[in-house]
C-alpha cells in the first residue's frame, strides 16, 4: 500500500531571501521620498489629492504615511525573520537589520528636529 503524499513540503532554504527584500524596503522609502520631491511627484499628488483642498492634504499625508510605515515595518520584520532563519552569509541579515534600524532612527531624528 503506497504512503499518502504530504499536503505541503517545507524546504528551509538558507538563501538570503528575507534579507534581500528587507534591504529593498529602506531603498524604496528613499526612492518614494525622492520621487515625491520632484515636480512629477508633486503633480501626481496634486492629481490624486488636489481637488479635496485641506482634506486632500490630510489624505495625502495619511496615504504616504501608511505606505512609509508599512515599508519600514516590513523591513524590520523581514530583518528579524532573516536572523531567526539564520540565512547565509551571516553578514547579510545583519546588514539588513542595521540598515532598517538606521533608517527608522533617521526618520525619528528628522521628525524630532522639525
Amino acid at each position: 500500500m503506497p504512503e499518502p503524499a504530504q499536503a505541503s513540503v517545507v524546504h528551509r532554504s538558507k538563501r538570503p531571501v528575507c534579507s534581500v527584500v528587507s534591504l529593498c524596503c529602506p531603498l524604496l522609502l528613499l526612492g518614494l521620498r525622492l520621487f515625491l520631491a520632484t515636480p512629477p511627484g508633486r503633480h501626481l499628488t496634486q492629481q490624486l489629492f488636489g481637488r479635496y483642498y485641506t482634506a486632500g492634504t490630510l489624505f495625502a499625508l495619511g496615504f504616504y504615511g501608511a505606505i512609509g510605515l508599512g515599508l519600514a515595518l516590513l523591513g524590520l520584520n523581514l530583518g528579524v525573520i532573516a536572523f531567526v532563519r539564520r540565512e547565509k552569509p551571516l553578514w547579510v541579515p545583519g546588514l539588513a537589520a542595521a540598515l532598517n534600524v538606521l533608517a527608522a532612527l533617521a526618520v525619528l531624528i528628522f521628525l524630532r528636529s522639525g
